[in-house]
């Protein structure tokens, strides 16, 4: 929402405490969120979401940490799971900056020492993000540190409003980076 505020842009935002690309930060709750995506409402299956009602410019996504919360992470499905988020977007706004943030919350040594979870998640975005802009699509990862000491944390280790607020800049710095052709088509 900072982010948005600050582009002076319509905000749609698609989030899900404790959702994953591949697995939930609950492992009894199944549907992750390629899933909860297609619809208007999370809660309701029936109730598709209308992907031409809104195309977006920009689009931030901040996923891995609850993929990487209990388990170490699985490269490949994690791969393929982004892959198919994004394509989903850029099938229908082709022309849209995309940026992946690797978020605060994913360290190398969570969940376990020497699960590298933070080097994983960063190999696997950088490889989707790399074969989307080889397709010519404006694709990158953006990399949100941690928490500070003196920026606090949310509950729960969550980011604090301090650390959002950097997040925010983060993203609008790094959509702002972004080439567009003239065009409407995405360069590098």
């Amino acid at each position: 929402a900072l982010a948005a505020s600050a582009l002076g842009a319509e905000l749609h935002l698609l989030a899900w405490s404790g959702r994953g690309l591949t697995r939930n930060y609950d492992p009894s709750q199944p549907e992750t969120l390629p899933t909860l995506l297609q619809r208007t409402i999370p809660t309701d299956p029936t109730n598709p979401w209308d992907e031409g009602r809104w195309i977006p410019t920009d689009v931030t996504v901040n996923v891995g940490t609850n993929d990487v919360a209990h388990a170490p992470l699985d490269d490949a499905a994690y791969a393929r799971a982004l892959r198919a988020v994004l394509r989903r977007v850029l099938a229908r706004a082709p022309a849209a900056r995309v940026r992946v943030l690797v978020g605060p919350m994913i360290y190398d040594d969570g969940p376990t020492p020497g699960a590298n979870s933070l080097q994983r998640v960063r190999a696997a975005t950088d490889g989707v993000a790399a074969g989307l802009r080889e397709e010519g699509y404006d694709v990158a990862r953006v990399e949100v540190y941690g928490a500070t000491p003196d920026e606090g944390y949310g509950c729960e280790a969550h980011p604090s409003r301090a650390t959002q607020r950097r997040i925010a800049e983060t993203a609008v710095r790094a959509l702002n980076e972004g080439l567009r052709s003239p065009a409407g088509g995405s360069s590098r």
